[in-house]
């Protein structure tokens, strides 16, 4: 992920969108082609992470936590202002 792309993922805390891959340089195809060889993951409609500086060594479980937290945050920042709760307010509050 080139260092413009960077800087917009860890504003949002990991996650990023399609136009911002667009606006950081990276084509439409390069999106499909990172997506498709795992270099990105997508957590929703035009909504990526890049989990290569993850540790290899996670455990399923601790991954499957990483996932929800992207996307609980990825959704209250698209959303606007929303409510959490349940597994995913104890998650974001540890």
């Amino acid at each position: 992920m080139n260092r413009r792309l960077e800087v917009v993922a860890a504003a949002r805390g990991g996650w990023f969108t399609r136009p911002d891959a667009i606006a950081a340089g990276y084509s439409d195809s390069q999106v499909r082609q990172r997506v498709q060889s795992g270099q990105w993951l997508r957590l929703s409609f035009n909504s990526y992470v890049d989990p290569r500086g993850w540790p290899a060594d996670e455990s399923p479980w601790d991954r499957a936590i990483r996932l929800h937290l992207l996307n609980v945050r990825m959704a209250s920042e698209r959303l606007g202002d929303v409510v959490v709760s349940h597994q995913s307010a104890a998650a974001l509050h540890g």
